[in-house]
This record gives C-alpha cells, structure tokens and sequence, in this order.
C-alpha cells in the first residue's frame, strides 16, 4: 500500500489516460445492442432449430437486407366510405412510388376479396398494409419518415409497427433505461453517504471511483462485444450499473468507515490507510472475489440474458483494481478533510433505532418472528407467480411501433400480426398426396388446439378447408358424374334404337 501512495500522481495519470480511452475508443451502444445484444435461445433448441431453417427456407441476404413494415390504419370508429377511399389512395401512392421508397413487395386490401378478409379488421376500424422495404443503406427513422409522407395526404390515423422497428424503439427504451439508473444510482451514493458520513466529500470520493470503474469496465465490455462476440444484450448495462453502483458503494463505507476510526489511533494518515487495508481491506477483497467468481461463472450459461451477466464479473475485476489503487490515493491527499465537515471521533457512533430494534428481537425473539410473518404475509398472499412474456410490456407504450401492433392485437385475432411458424422438413418432396395427407392432418390438430384461431398450410392456403381435396366429396362427385354418364349412355341407346326402326 506504501508503494502506491507514493506513486499517487503516476496511477492517477494512468487511470485518467485509461478510463479517457475507454471512453473515446468505445463503439456505439446502440449499434452494438441492434447487431449483438438481441435474445437469441441456444443451440438445440426447437425454436432456434426453426429459425435456421426458415433462413434456409427464405433468402437470409434478402432477410438481413429488407425491412418488414406493417402500416396499421385505425380509428376509433367504423372506418366511413370516403377514409377508406383515402386509406385506398394512398396505397395507390405507395404503388406508384416502389421503386422510390425501396418496396419490394406488398400486400394490401385492395388485392382481392380474401386479402381483404386478412387485413379488415371485423369491426371495420382497422386496417393493416404489409410491407417488405430494401433498407439500402438508410436508418429505419428515415424509412419511416419516407413511408410518412407518401401517406401525409391521409387523413386517417396511422402507426408504423413490424418486428425490426418493434426493437429499434426497445433498444431506446433500454437506452433511457440506463440514464435514469445512472442519474437515481448517483443521486443515491450522495444521499446515503451524506447521510451516513454528513459530509459532501466522502460522497464525492466514492462517486469518482464508482463512475472510474463503470466507464472503464463498459469501454472493455463493449470492445470485447466488438471484437471477439462477448456475451452481451439489452440488460448489460443495467447489471453493470445497479451492482459496480451497489456493491462499490458498499465497500466504499467499509473502508472509509475504518478509515475514518484509523485516523484517531495512528500517527500518520500513511499509517492509518495501511491499517485500513490490512483489515477492512481484506474483507472487501474476499467479498470481491467471491462476487467476481459468482458473476463469470454465468458465463458458462446457455441462456444469452444470463450470459451478458458475466460482463458484471470483468466490472468487479476493475472495482477492485481501483478501490485498492485509486481510493488509497484519494484518502492520502485528502486525510481527514475526507470527512469535512464532520470530526474524526474514533470508533462507531450507536444507532439508536438498530439498537432498539435488535435488542427487542433478543428479548422477545417469538415476538420478533411473529411480526416478521406478518410483515411478509401480505406478499406471499398476493403474489400469484404469474409470469408475463411479453417484451412489449417493457417498452414505453408511446412509440408508434408498440401503438400498432397493439391496435393490431386488440381489433384482429390473435396471431394476425406475428403469427407462429411450424416447419416441416422431410428428405423427400411433401408434393405427393400421402404428404399432403399428412400436412392436413397436422393443420387439423393445430386448428382445434384451444387459442389458434386459424391455420394456414399448402392444403389451407386461406385457412379453410378446400372440400374438393377430400375423399368424401371426390366420391360424390364421381358418383354425380356416373350418374350423369349412365344418363347419356342411355339417350344415346334409345336414339339409336329409334333410328334403327326408321331405317327397318
């Protein structure tokens, strides 16, 4: 610990030039989140099974390369004659300019009649425009925007929602997310360490060696993110801060606290932080250790969520590094104006609320558990372990994206506007009539599963049984034309049989 000190200026300098390149040389958030921190499910697993398929199955070039685009048309009333015309209109528009605005393919009511079943909503408020978008090169923003005003002439209501603009506004969502915990994660440090130190310095001591350590860490996160595919997602930066803001918070009163006593027993503040660090300073140690073991063990997760985690291990490692370096330092120029204000007084001041409260629960500790019970009975009572999987709950429910496809959800079946996908794969070609056989039989036991309301497969193209395909009604049919036959045959028997008694 002496050899730090007296070389105060030269850390400082280092973790100045490394937290400032941290910081310049770090990659854009935003980016990162959009091209690696979605939840992916890990190898094996159906659904990821059925995605790699589907990219087989589809173009995956013209999957990375379009936007899907789902333009929702709504009001709270029966759409009249004339806003339909409008709604009309400016498909018509968005016709006429596909080439401009980068369409590549489209699908709108005005098509056909069963189209027009799909995209009219029963009640008739609602009405949805399908659209497949070559991004080339251009920001979703700026296709919205376009898209936007080829249809300002509309005077409907009208939201942008599909799958990639659903995440692009979770993604900024996450990232305000992250504002307002950094801004109630400072606010706290100060709070609490005014209050438990009354002194603005300490607080202020404990928020640079904090906010070293998360800029830093997050520079080392994001590069490795970058570089190597780091386990990373939309929480990363939330677990960074909630536990390097915590947890260094904590450690920080341990050792300013012992710091604080140290300074009334030894001679010298070079002696009082020596002491400090042979003893609180271990147990801050031992603990970091044990919480950086814990957080890169999740690193060996399946789940890429409990992955991204493991970053928070790395924000540990740095943690460390800098309460055994930096603060030292900082404590060493600083001494005892550390805790300005306040006088240094040796030992624990009592409090006296915890006092009280732990003397009653000795006292009288059936008491104590009794009132503990009942302190926790109204939640184990009230919580029903009902688990939500919706994401859309998490995002801000003002962007447009999140108001479509919930005026999506709210006025069409469920599954209108993301369906799920069953894939089928068999070495030989399902074009034959035992495959197709089986293809119906599989659409019939998924139509009469309670919640799908309804499927569409190679025998159900519009989601309704073609009767022409069946047994049953093919036997009828040769059965009317027998029928019919055996009519004619005996026309012409009995044609034949007069012409031959005019001829006798």
């Amino acid at each position: 610990m002496k050899f730090i000190i007296r070389r105060k200026w030269s850390i400082l300098a280092a973790w100045l030039i490394l937290v400032s390149c941290s910081v310049y040389f770090m990659p854009n958030m935003e980016v990162l989140l959009r091209e690696k921190g979605q939840v992916e499910m890990p190898e094996g697993y159906l659904s990821r099974q059925a995605e790699e398929l589907l990219l087989k199955f589809n173009d995956k070039v013209d999957q990375e390369r379009d936007l899907s685009v789902m333009v929702v048309f709504h009001e709270d009333k029966k759409l009249s004659d004339e806003q339909m015309g409008e709604i009309e209109r400016g498909i018509a528009q968005l016709e006429a300019n596909q080439k401009n605005l980068g369409i590549t393919a489209m699908l709108a009511h005005t098509q056909n009649d069963d189209v027009r079943k799909q995209l009219v909503s029963e009640d008739g408020t609602t009405v949805i425009t399908s659209l497949s978008v070559e991004k080339g090169g251009r920001e979703q923003e700026q296709i919205k925007s376009q898209l936007s005003a080829a249809l300002k002439n509309v005077q409907v209501d009208k939201t942008f929602t599909g799958p990639e603009l659903i995440l692009e506004d979770f993604i900024k969502t996450t990232q305000s997310g992250v504002k307002k915990t950094e801004t109630v994660a400072v606010l706290f440090i100060i709070v609490v360490l005014i209050l438990i130190f009354r002194s603005p310095v300490a607080p202020l001591v404990s928020l640079i060696s904090v906010a070293l350590t998360y800029l830093t860490s997050l520079g080392i996160v994001a590069r490795l993110v970058d570089q190597f595919d780091f386990p990373f997602s939309n929480f990363s930066q939330i677990f960074l801060i909630l536990i390097l803001f915590g947890i260094g918070t904590d450690y920080n009163i341990l050792l300013f606290t012992r710091f604080k006593e140290e300074l009334t027993k030894q001679e010298s503040v070079l002696e009082a932080i020596v002491r400090t660090y042979r003893t609180a300073g271990k147990t801050v140690l031992y603990s970091g250790l044990a919480v950086f073991i814990g957080f890169s063990a999740l690193g060996f997760a399946q789940f890429k969520v409990f992955k991204s985690a493991s970053a928070v291990g790395i924000g540990i490692g740095v943690l460390l590094l800098v309460l055994f370096t930096v603060v030292p330092v900082l404590m060493g120029l600083l001494g005892s104006k550390l805790f300005w204000p306040s006088k240094v007084s040796a030992g624990h001041g009592e409090n006296r609320m915890t006092s009280a409260i732990t003397g009653f629960a000795v006292r009288k500790p059936l008491v104590a558990l009794l009132l503990s019970l009942l302190l926790s009975l109204p939640f184990i009572l009230f919580y029903n372990g009902q688990l939500t999987y919706n994401s859309l709950k998490e995002i801000n429910g003002s962007y447009s994206s999140v108001r479509g496809i919930n005026t999506v959800y709210d006025h069409f079946p469920p599954g209108q506007a993301l369906p799920g996908t069953l894939i089928l794969q068999d070495d030989e070609a399902l074009d034959s009539n035992s495959s197709l056989a089986f293809i119906d039989q599989v659409t019939e036991m998924l139509e009469s599963t309670q919640g799908v309301e309804k499927v569409y497969s190679a025998t159900r193209p519009k989601g309704e049984k073609i009767p022409e395909f069946y047994t049953s009604d093919q036997t009828q049919m040769l059965n009317e034309g027998m029928t019919k036959a055996t009519e004619g045959i005996d026309k012409i028997k009995l044609g034949l049989t007069d012409a031959q008694t005019k001829i006798n």
